[in-house]
């Protein structure tokens, strides 16, 4: 609509069509932070790659929920259904050496008041039976994450 078209219009019709125009104004903001958030998502996914890294989240308040990111998925040789993960589970692939002192240490930071956690354990991957080392580390729980090396 132009300004020349302005004089002959009922205010209605002016007042929809500049609605018309902020909705399409939010809808192309929306479109582009869309855009930018999955450029960031795979920008971390690819950090995540090269680093040997997963994230978690765990919340005790309720019983225990949890959720695994797909990279966490990767260093612990998980399928991509275990992303909701047991707690039976995670302790099964514990090294058997490593698992009384991992879970020892797992209960006195959740009995403290601490919101850190960090412990180093090996793992055995399910999938191909190899050896991992495992490093957990949070601040300010309950997002934990978790990384894999040699």
């Amino acid at each position: 609509m132009t300004p020349s078209d302005t004089t002959n219009v009922l205010p209605e019709i002016a007042a929809a069509e500049r609605l018309r125009q902020h909705l399409q104004e939010i809808a192309n903001e929306r479109d582009h932070a869309h855009r930018a958030l999955q450029e960031r998502e795979a920008e971390l996914v690819r950090i995540q790659s090269i680093a040997g890294v997963g994230g978690l989240e765990i919340d005790f308040r309720d019983g225990v929920k949890n959720r695994r990111s797909p990279e966490y998925l990767l260093v612990h040789g998980l399928p991509p259904d275990a992303a909701n993960e047991t707690y039976e589970e995670w302790v099964s692939r514990i090294h058997p050496e490593d698992r009384e002192r991992t879970v020892e240490h797992l209960f006195d930071v959740l009995k403290s008041e601490s919101e850190d956690y960090s412990a180093e354990y090996r793992i055995v991957r399910p999938n191909d039976g190899a050896m991992r080392w495992i490093r957990d580390s949070t601040q300010n729980r309950p997002m934990w994450y978790s990384r894999a090396y040699e």
